[in-house]
C-alpha cells in the first residue's frame, strides 16, 4: 500500500508562490493552518523584488522561521537552518500569461499599470513590449533561482534544467490552479493539515479565455513560454502521480 510521508506541523515548509497561479488564496490557507506559530516563525515575502527584506534579516531572525511564504526565486532555504522543503502551485502557462496581463492592466499597484493604460496596450502589444517578466517563462525562472536581472533576460536551456532539478529534488508537493480542491487534498495529506476552509482571493476580472484570442496572440504566448509549457507538464505529472496515490 502506497502512503504519503506526512510531515509534523513544526517541520519547515517553503511555499513558493508563482505569480498568477492561485497563490493568494493559498497564502490565506497557509496562514490559517499555521496560526499556532509564534511571532517570527512565519515570514512572508510579498513581491519577488522584495526578497531583499528576507535576506536582510539577522541570523537570529532567520533561525526562528519555520514557514516561509511568498514571491521569491528558489534557493532561500540556503539561508535558513534546518531541512526545508518546498510546495508550489502551477498554472497552465497560456492561462497564466493572459491572467498576468489583465491583472497588470486592472490593478493600480502593478509596476506596469500606468504603462499599459497610458499606451492602451492590447494583450498582443503588451507581449511585444516585454515590459515585465511574468509573461515570459516566469515559472521556470522562479524555480531556476534567477536573479532579478535574469528574470528580464531570455530563458535558457540551462535555467530550464536547473528548474527541473530543483523541482524534483526539493519540492514535496505540486498543486495545479486548474485542480485547486484536489491539490488541497494533496497538501492536507502531505503536510498533516486540519480541515480546510477558504474563499478565493485576488481573482483577476475580465480575463478572456484562450478560445477568444486569435491564433497569432496564442502563438506569441506559446513562444514566450516555451520552457514553462514543458515545466508545467512536469509539475502536472507530479500532481497526477500524487492524486493516484491518494486514490
Amino acid at each position: 500500500m502506497i502512503s504519503f510521508f506526512k510531515r509534523k506541523k513544526t517541520e519547515r515548509i517553503i511555499f513558493l508562490h508563482l505569480p498568477k497561479a492561485g497563490g493568494t488564496t493559498l497564502r490565506h490557507i497557509f496562514y490559517d493552518q499555521y496560526n499556532y506559530l509564534k511571532e517570527g516563525e512565519l515570514f512572508t515575502v510579498n513581491r519577488t523584488k522584495e526578497t531583499f527584506k528576507f535576506l536582510e534579516l539577522s541570523e537570529e531572525e532567520k533561525s526562528k522561521i519555520k514557514v516561509l511564504i511568498g514571491h521569491f526565486p528558489f534557493g532561500l532555504h540556503n539561508h535558513l537552518s534546518g531541512d526545508f522543503k518546498y510546495v508550489t502551485f502551477m498554472r497552465d502557462p497560456i492561462d497564466r500569461a493572459i491572467s498576468a496581463y489583465f491583472y497588470n492592466k486592472g490593478n493600480n499597484t502593478s509596476d506596469v499599470y500606468e504603462i499599459i493604460n497610458k499606451n492602451n496596450f492590447s494583450l498582443e502589444e503588451y507581449l511585444d513590449a516585454n515590459i515585465e517578466p511574468w509573461s515570459n517563462n516566469a515559472m521556470t525562472k522562479h524555480f531556476a533561482g534567477c536573479t532579478l536581472d535574469e528574470f528580464k533576460q531570455e530563458c535558457t536551456q540551462e535555467m530550464f534544467e536547473k528548474a527541473k532539478e530543483n523541482l524534483k529534488n526539493h519540492c514535496i508537493a505540486v498543486g495545479l490552479t486548474e485542480n485547486f480542491d484536489e491539490s488541497l487534498k494533496i497538501l492536507r495529506s502531505k503536510l498533516n493539515w486540519s480541515k480546510i476552509k477558504y474563499e478565493s482571493k485576488n481573482i483577476t476580472p475580465k480575463k478572456k479565455e484562450k478560445v477568444d484570442l486569435n491564433e497569432n496572440v496564442l502563438n506569441k504566448i506559446k513562444t514566450l513560454n516555451n520552457y514553462d509549457i514543458e515545466f508545467y507538464k512536469l509539475g502536472k505529472s507530479i500532481f497526477e502521480n500524487d492524486i493516484k496515490k491518494l486514490s
